[in-house]
């Protein structure tokens, strides 16, 4: 009956609904549920305005709160009141926030079949990778699963965040492989400068970007499949910016987006949204020379339908440097 009076959003029954949960719990203050449901009405008493949100929000998190100090094992109730708040985020004060991200990092080890639902909502509501980094637990394997994530839902807003802690975790479980990936790729960028000489310019024409694919061969920025292309150009020492023309065609509604390294350290990322040439301009601080310029298009799409193409690809064009005024 009072589960009804929830539903029904009624100022009257709600309100016999909160006298029946207190009555329930003056009989038997140790039953997690009637804390747990008692806490989720006054959430809704406040989306309501039946009571200033602010009081009924605060009263719910003690409410809740008694809940798991009753039970504080169940996983049901610490899924359910993490997913009722995270919604009220924007209105929680750090106390309440904290105690949000703690009943998600108790149920993560224990569900880990729950742990999208987990990534979205915190995504979501709060806007932050930093806090989907606090409730997982702290092992390569879970960092480069969230990874993962953010890769097939193109999150890349997140990505570098999410990339230095698989490297921090990396360097700490996986040392050795860690570091000849490194020098491999340091060798890599070497052999390119070699092949260029000393002719390089302070610019890269279209043509000179090159790169290729297990199965296929990037031409004059073209890059219909994701993928690096590398040219090599001589950068002033100290401040300058690296300027870089690119455009983009949308696949299943989402532009191409692309990781700019100079010397193998990134120097900027970004969606190219736009199906018209733009410029993207990066600063830079270097000791100068010739150095090896990278444009990775990662998220690659394609999809015939009928004879309808919908292909995310990414032209990269002239690029060139200027020191910094």
């Amino acid at each position: 009956l009072v589960s009804q009076y929830e539903n029904q959003k009624d100022e009257r029954l709600l309100t016999q609904a909160e006298e029946l949960y207190k009555k329930s719990i003056r009989l038997n203050p140790r039953y997690a549920t009637t804390w747990y449901r008692l806490g989720k009405l006054t959430v809704l008493q406040g989306e309501m305005g039946l009571k200033p949100r602010e009081i009924a929000y605060s009263d719910a998190i003690e409410y809740f709160k008694n809940a798991i100090n009753c039970d504080k094992y169940n996983i049901n109730i610490n899924y359910f009141i993490a997913k009722i708040l995270i919604k009220k985020w924007d209105v929680l004060d750090d106390e309440a926030r904290s105690f949000v991200l703690e009943r998600f990092k108790f149920i993560f080890p224990l569900k880990p079949e729950y742990s999208i639902n987990i990534y979205s909502s915190i995504l979501y509501y709060t806007k932050k990778m930093e806090n989907v980094q606090k409730v997982i637990p702290q092992t390569l394997a879970a960092h480069k699963h969230l990874y993962a994530y953010v890769e097939r839902n193109n999150l890349w807003q997140f990505r570098k965040t999410q990339k230095k802690k698989v490297d921090m975790f990396r360097k700490r479980e996986e040392p050795e492989m860690f570091e000849r990936e490194r020098s491999l790729k340091v060798a890599e960028l070497e052999k390119i400068k070699e092949k260029r000489g000393n002719t390089a310019e302070t610019y890269i024409m279209r043509n000179e970007w090159t790169g290729k694919t297990a199965d296929n061969v990037f031409e004059n920025g073209n890059m219909y499949w994701d993928g690096t292309i590398h040219s090599v150009i001589n950068v002033p020492k100290g401040p300058s910016v690296v300027h870089l023309m690119a455009k983009g065609d949308p696949g299943n509604g989402i532009y191409p987006y692309i990781i700019v390294e100079l010397d193998g350290k990134e120097i900027g990322e970004h969606y190219v949204a736009s199906k018209e040439w733009g410029k993207y301009s990066y600063p830079v601080d270097t000791h100068g020379g010739f150095q090896v310029l990278s444009v990775t298009y990662v998220n690659f799409y394609f999809r015939k339908n009928n004879d309808v193409y919908d292909h995310r690809r990414v032209c990269v064009g002239k690029a060139w440097v200027e020191k910094a005024e």
